[in-house]
């Protein structure tokens, strides 16, 4: 699980893949939900298309915890992938 610190912006990722050809495709819509574990509701992130079946969500980190996230791909590329990644406490303020 990859760590960050609080102010940092956090690029996840994902690729969507035909699943006989294995080369990327785009789905028509591309969502990304990131919520806090044991937190509230997840929280929709803006996504960005980079390049072709590759998508991207920033996320500006404001708290500490664990955090799991789901990207969704639907229509022509259906498809879905999930990852966590957590955000330490400040060691140093000022």
């Amino acid at each position: 699980m990859n760590s960050y610190d609080i102010g940092d912006a956090v690029v996840l990722r994902v690729e969507f893949r035909d699943g006989r050809t294995k080369g990327l495709v785009d789905p028509n819509t591309v969502t990304c939900f990131v919520k806090q574990v044991g937190g509230g509701a997840a929280v929709e992130a803006p996504t960005t298309r980079e390049s072709l079946g590759v998508y991207t969500a920033t996320v500006d980190l404001t708290a500490t915890g664990t955090f799991s996230y789901r990207f969704q791909g639907t229509g022509g590329a259906t498809g879905s992938e999930e990852g966590r990644f957590r955000v330490r406490p400040r060691r140093v303020t000022g």
